[in-house]
């Protein structure tokens, strides 16, 4: 697979739970979410205002959280690129970004 236009710099790609898509964090205040079949943009996660540094795929896939070092860590739609919250009381740059797996999900 191939990410054509992708950001320059990335910082970090993680996989969906499915691997049906990618995420990835980029030092140009980008995240995407790609299709891993065709390689295509699904989502354009615009709204960090510096590097993000990592990025991390909800258990059930549907959401993207972004962690930034504008100080901020987003939760985004993984389909839409819909910001669904920002938190900003962060008192230095954010590094990562992780959810805890699911209740009773099997590893």
């Amino acid at each position: 697979m191939t990410l054509k236009g992708s950001h320059w710099d990335l910082n970090a790609a993680v996989f969906s739970p499915d691997r049906q898509q990618v995420a990835t964090a980029a030092a140009d205040g980008g995240a995407r979410v790609w299709n891993t079949a065709s390689g295509q943009v699904i989502a354009d996660l615009k709204g960090h205002s510096d590097s993000v540094e990592s990025v991390a795929f909800s258990p059930n896939g549907q959401l993207v959280l972004a962690a930034s070092r504008d100080k901020t860590a987003r939760l985004w739609n993984a389909t839409t690129a819909q910001a669904l919250a920002t938190q900003e009381d962060h008192s230095d740059f954010v590094n990562d970004a992780a959810f805890l797996p699911a209740l009773g999900a099997k590893t």
